[in-house]
C-alpha cells in the first residue's frame, strides 16, 4: 500500500515537472510545442526505445550519421524513408547546407519536448527498432527521464572531457564570435559546471556498463577501430549485422569527408574544427590546471576514478 501511494506521488511530481517544463519552453523560449502531445510524450514509458546520452562534441552527430544511413538500407518497399524521417524532426533546415540537412535525416529524436513528433521506426525499416532518442543535458532537467527510459538500452558517448570542452568552445566561438573573451570565460559562464553536473547525473549509466553500451569518441573516430566497434554495437542493438552495408555507411560518412563538406559553406564550417583527440597544446597550462582541479573537486569520486583510468581527463 505504501509503495503504491509513493508511486502515485511520484507520478504527480513528474506531471507537475512536465507542466512547468512545457510552459517554460513554450512561453518563455517561444518554442512551437503541441501541449498535450508533448505532455503524453514526457510521461510515456519507453521500454523499446534506445536512448543515447552525450555531452556536446563527443561524437553524437557522427554516430547518428552512421546508424541513420545504415538503417535506411533496411527500409520497406514503397516507403519514402527521407520524407518520413523529416516529418519527425522539430525544425527542417535549409537543404543547401550540408550540416543542417544531414542532421534532419537522423533517425533520432530529442528525449525532451522536441520528441513528441516521433514516428514508429518499425513501420519504415525491417529492424527491431521502434524509437531512438538522444539527450545532451543533465538527466534531471527533463521530466521523468529516469523512469521513462528505465528499461531502455542506453548508449553513452564519452570523450576526453577537456578536449570536448575545448572543441565545444571553438564551435560556439565560431557561431557567436563576440560571446566569449577566451576559453576561460567560456568555462566560467557555466560550461564547465554544466559538464560536471551532466556526468554526475548519468553516473549510474556510465559506471554500470552491463546496463549500457559505452562508446569512446577516440575509438569510433579511429579508422583502425571504428568498424569493429560499430559492428559490435549494431549487433547488440539489432541482433544481426550486415557488414557490407556498414562498411558503405562508414565510407560515406568518413570524418575527413564530412569536414570537407562542412567547410564548403559558412554555417557548416563553424561546426568543424580539427576532430583531435588531444587539444592540450592549444590550452594554457593555467587553464588545464583550473579544469583538472574543478573536475577533481566536483566530479563524483567513482566517476573521477573511471575517467582517469580511461584517460578521459
Amino acid at each position: 500500500m505504501l509503495s503504491k501511494n509513493f508511486n502515485e506521488f511520484l507520478k504527480k511530481i513528474n506531471l507537475l515537472h512536465s507542466f512547468i517544463y512545457i510552459i517554460k519552453n513554450k512561453y518563455f523560449y517561444n518554442q512551437r510545442i503541441k501541449f498535450f502531445k508533448t505532455l503524453s510524450w514526457l510521461n510515456e514509458k519507453k521500454d523499446d526505445t534506445f536512448l543515447m546520452v552525450s555531452l556536446p562534441r563527443t561524437g553524437q552527430n557522427f554516430f547518428l550519421d552512421i546508424i541513420s544511413d545504415y538503417c535506411k538500407n533496411f527500409k520497406y518497399k514503397n516507403v519514402n524513408f527521407e520524407k518520413e524521417i523529416l516529418n519527425q524532426q522539430f525544425i527542417v533546415h535549409d537543404n543547401l547546407d550540408f550540416y543542417k540537412f544531414k542532421s534532419n535525416l537522423h533517425i533520432s529524436v530529442d528525449a525532451g519536448y522536441k520528441g513528441y513528433k516521433r514516428i514508429n521506426l518499425k513501420k519504415l525499416i525491417d529492424l527491431p527498432l521502434t524509437h531512438f532518442a538522444h539527450l545532451n543535458v543533465n538527466k534531471y532537467s527533463v521530466p521523468g527521464v529516469d523512469k521513462r527510459y528505465k528499461d531502455s538500452i542506453k548508449i553513452i558517448l564519452l570523450r576526453n572531457v577537456i578536449s570536448s570542452l575545448f572543441s565545444w568552445f571553438k564551435m560556439m566561438s565560431g557561431r557567436f564570435p563576440n560571446r566569449y573573451n577566451d576559453f576561460r570565460d567560456f568555462l566560467d559562464v557555466g560550461h564547465l559546471q554544466f559538464a560536471i553536473k551532466f556526468y554526475n547525473s548519468w553516473k549510474y549509466e556510465i559506471l554500470n556498463s552491463n546496463k549500457s553500451i559505452i562508446l569512446f569518441y577516440e575509438d569510433i573516430s579511429n579508422d583502425n577501430k571504428k568498424f569493429e566497434i560499430f559492428k559490435s554495437t549494431f549487433f547488440k542493438m539489432f541482433g544481426k549485422i550486415d557488414e557490407e552495408k556498414l562498411r558503405i555507411s562508414l565510407t560515406k560518412f568518413d570524418l575527413d569527408k564530412i569536414k570537407l563538406e562542412l567547410n564548403k559553406n559558412e554555417y557548416g564550417s563553424k561546426f568543424s574544427y580539427k576532430g583531435s583527440n588531444d587539444y592540450s597544446k592549444e590550452i594554457s597550462h593555467e587553464d588545464l590546471i583550473y579544469i583538472q582541479t574543478k573536475i577533481k573537486d566536483k566530479l563524483n569520486t567513482d566517476l573521477y576514478n573511471f575517467f582517469s583510468k580511461k584517460k578521459l581527463l
